[in-house]
């Protein structure tokens, strides 16, 4: 208990001198902007896929809160109403530069928990972003697979086979299961390849796992916030779910650098011992 406690301690410590919270507040900005321009390039990847529009609204109605699938659905249907060459170059422009501010941000936030300089150049900086976007897309493209067509196909199968009834238990286990994997190896890319130091694998899986508990965690919180507190945040009319997804991605991105330092520290007393 004792050992917790200092650990506790150690990493609240480190995080202060670290200044994750300013990094975190940058990340999250930046992150904030770049959604409309994603939102438009997921909806561009989807066109090749099985999907159409409901079927990206119907994910968003179900799977997001209330608070931002109002906001996430509104801007899908101004992007389908507006589908042009020019538009869509923009936004990739759009993408590229405020993702590219959000990963610089977690690159010098996680360079900041492992005391190390940035020597990378600016190609390679770019190229990682770049990766970085692509990785993250075909998470969300999998995971509305998963989401979408994993329902369907078992509503689909259920019809030929009425005794698999007893098994939606299990059904809905094993999507939270996929998700949770999701978001581990999302976790696990970040923390493996953004610092500016070769980092094993072994080595950021405690702070992976604990920023995917936190983040699932996190927005079940925020869900519960919502819905208690209507009333208050209806007084930010049409900014309410800009607001509170500016709020929790603060959060979530605190996080991350939280999962980092824990990573720091285990690997520091790993040494040590």
């Amino acid at each position: 208990m004792i050992q917790i406690i200092a650990a506790v301690q150690a990493i609240t410590t480190k995080m202060r001198q670290d200044h994750i919270a300013a990094f975190a507040a940058q990340a999250a900005f930046f992150t904030v902007l770049s959604t409309f321009p994603f939102i438009m390039f997921i909806l561009y990847i989807t066109r090749f896929l099985p999907f159409n529009q409901a079927d990206i609204l119907m994910a968003c109605r179900d799977y997001l809160p209330s608070q931002y699938s109002t906001f996430v659905v509104s801007i899908i249907e101004m992007v389908y109403l507006q589908q042009s060459t020019a538009l869509l170059s923009f936004n990739g422009l759009s993408l590229l530069w405020s993702a590219s501010k959000g990963v610089n941000a977690l690159i010098n936030g996680l360079n900041s928990v492992y005391e190390i300089d940035e020597d990378r150049n600016f190609i390679l900086m770019r190229l990682l972003s770049s990766l970085y976007i692509a990785f993250f897309t075909l998470a969300i493209v999998f995971g509305l697979l998963v989401l979408v067509f994993g329902n369907t196909f078992f509503l689909y199968l259920y019809q030929w086979f009425p005794i698999l009834e007893r098994l939606n238990t299990l059904f809905v286990i094993g999507r939270v299961f996929v998700s949770f994997t999701i978001f581990l190896l999302v976790f696990l890319a970040i923390y493996k390849f953004l610092p500016s130091q070769k980092i094993r694998f072994s080595e950021v899986i405690p702070g992976a796992v604990f920023s995917t508990i936190g983040w699932i965690a996190s927005s079940f919180a925020f869900s519960l916030y919502y819905g208690r507190f209507t009333t208050i945040l209806d007084m930010y009319g049409n900014l309410t779910g800009l607001l509170l997804a500016l709020l929790w991605l603060y959060v979530c991105m605190n996080i991350l650098f939280i999962g980092a330092e824990i990573n720091y520290h285990f690997y520091h007393s790993a040494q040590y011992y």
